[in-house]
């Protein structure tokens, strides 16, 4: 180990010419190496499931033949073992679509809540080789309707209790070609006349495993599933199932996460497969519980998902449970720095990992030491072997800030996520839209450019956060007429109408330097839109900016000297005309 440290410190130190460059490489070296590890033994294990053109499903049966007693899947009080449970129910759902006709390529929509089948559904379609499009349930008519459109799905699967919502899209004329599955208990019958009874159907199908498998299914490149978005779906390959998180062969994972998204089915259920680990399937998340089930079924390894799924674990009232689960580290993204250490004191989890990813993005940072506020690392002395960059952008318009050279961005609509030329000519980056902020030792954060200085939005949100308590907090740059950058805006949740508009604006004055003050204010009084995954809509708030004839729903205004008054009609139109001086 010392000779492979001094190897690193020696090519950093010739890479790097910055004295505080080579304290930093320094200072991360253990860091760094501990990742490299991990990162290796990922390579590793892909490689090896690569040569023998194993698949996720593959690996799925392979770990439960190791152990078939084990506890896979624990939901509500089931308890899903290896073998028979989860590995018969998998077969028989891939023999019966078989038998029904189906074959690789084809596309079957999910449209399901959290449960284990919803596994041992996509864990089957997937051996015979059909792609199973997750379905965001929360989606409805033209929405969901164009979802479903996008997969161009050759079947849809869903559960009983959703039937209510395909039934409105068959009222208006839709899935009139699209055969429906209904997984309901062999005692009820589909309330939508023309659906197959899956449950029947699976019951009477053989557990097993599939006969005539095509044998080109690989995991580097083969699509496991789709994740419908709009306005085109994101491709699952089997490979994006492996992650760097350290998990040991005993830990339980929890995640209240709906399964259609990336981060529960990617990071959450996928790292159970993987590793062969249990994982505790919620149907919802719930505040309340989650504690509570931590403790219930031993949970080592949790998952959250932005800062308000956090926020409302803090707002709960203290209980027994905070400090008497078992868990040893929570992961996912989202988690702000301002409540980052309340968090972890008032919890007692010995570890956060944050972490950077998308569904459709091929990128995946990971904050492996628990360093508050970051999102990962990427050393610079190894893009050789980690190709993630980060590029100087301008905020006006989030496009790249082209060198002199005249290197330029594909403006074609199809390729919008794709940067060519960025350093050399010819080559390509994947476009993650997202804006970032690098210190010299971590990469974390979102900006925003005014009066020629970046504005950190975490660390605006954290002050205003002094002041809100735990309420719904999002801040951003809006365009201003005749002014330079973009003027801070933030949008507050005050459903119990406590917020003191005095006591913010005295205090935004007062720890904040004038360029990062928030000019406008916006006052919800619901919660704040958010996501299927608690994550706050920031994107359709700036796109709404300030607008007051678009805004109706909630109360506008504008900090004056050291004071937020109603932005009323006169005042909008001054600053749109740009007689407001900023």
């Amino acid at each position: 180990m010392a000779v492979v440290y001094l190897a690193i410190l020696g090519v950093a130190v010739w890479t790097t010419v910055n004295y505080k460059q080579i304290c930093a490489v320094i200072c991360t070296l253990p860091r760094d190496i501990k990742g490299l590890v991990r990162l290796f033994k990922v390579f590793r294990l892909l490689k090896y499931y690569k040569l023998r053109n194993a698949t996720v499903a593959n690996i799925f049966d392979e770990m439960a033949s190791r152990n078939p007693t084990k506890v896979l899947f624990y939901y509500e009080a089931q308890r899903w073992t290896n073998e028979p449970g989860s590995t018969s129910c998998t077969n028989r759902v891939s023999n019966y679509f078989q038998q029904e006709g189906f074959q690789k390529g084809d596309s079957v929509a999910l449209f399901m809540e959290n449960r284990p089948e919803f596994m041992c559904i996509w864990l089957g379609l997937s051996k015979i080789g059909v792609i199973t499009a997750l379905i965001n349930t929360n989606l409805r008519l033209q929405s969901l309707d164009q979802s479903m459109k996008s997969v161009n799905c050759k079947a849809i699967i869903y559960n009983e209790e959703l039937s209510y919502v395909l039934e409105e899209l068959i009222l208006n004329g839709s899935l009139a070609e699209t055969q429906l599955y209904s997984l309901c208990s062999t005692s009820e019958a589909p309330s939508i006349a023309l659906s197959v009874h899956l449950g029947k159907g699976l019951e009477e199908a053989l557990d097993s495993p599939p006969e005539n498998v095509s044998k080109s299914l690989k995991i580097a490149a083969e699509i496991i599933g789709l994740r419908a978005r709009l306005p085109k779906a994101a491709v699952i390959t089997n490979s994006r199932q492996f992650f760097i998180l350290k998990i040991e062969d005993d830990d339980i994972i929890y995640t209240s996460l709906p399964l259609y998204h990336g981060a529960a089915n990617m990071l959450g259920a996928g790292l159970s497969i993987c590793c062969g680990v249990g994982l505790v399937i919620r149907k919802k998340f719930s505040a309340s519980n989650f504690w509570a089930d931590c403790v219930r079924y031993d949970v080592t390894v949790a998952q959250y998902i932005a800062q308000r799924l956090c926020r409302y674990l803090l707002a709960q009232p203290a209980s027994a449970y905070d400090k008497t689960h078992k868990v040893r580290i929570m992961y996912g993204n989202g988690l702000r720095k301002e409540i980052w250490m309340d968090f972890v004191r008032r919890f007692g989890i010995p570890k956060i990992n944050e972490l950077y990813a998308s569904t459709e993005g091929n990128c995946t940072m990971v904050n492996t030491e628990g360093k508050v506020g970051a999102v990962g690392f990427v050393p610079p002395y190894l893009n050789w072997l980690i190709p993630y960059q980060l590029v100087k952008v301008n905020e006006l318009n989030g496009e790249p800030i082209r060198g002199k050279d005249g290197k330029y961005a594909d403006q074609n609509a199809s390729k919008s996520k794709v940067l060519e030329n960025v350093f050399n000519k010819g080559d390509s980056y994947f476009r993650s839209g997202d804006i970032l902020k690098k210190d010299i030792y971590d990469r974390f954060g979102d900006t925003f450019r005014w009066k020629s200085e970046n504005v950190s939005t975490a660390e605006v949100e954290s002050v205003l956060s002094a002041v809100c308590g735990l309420n719904d907090v999002i801040v951003f740059g809006v365009p201003v007429p005749g002014a330079e950058g973009r003027a801070g805006m933030a949008v507050i949740a005050n459903q119990d109408g406590s917020l003191n508009l005095n006591a913010l604006a005295k205090w935004v004055c007062k720890a904040l330097p004038n360029y990062a003050r928030p000019f406008f204010l916006r006052i919800v009084e619901d919660n704040v839109e958010k996501t299927g995954t608690c994550k706050l809509q920031k994107i359709v708030y700036q796109h709404q900016g300030y607008d007051i004839a678009n805004i109706q729903d909630s109360k506008l205004y504008f900090l004056q000297g050291t004071t937020y008054v109603p932005l009323t009609q006169c005042l909008y139109n001054d600053i749109v005309q740009g007689k407001v001086r900023f």
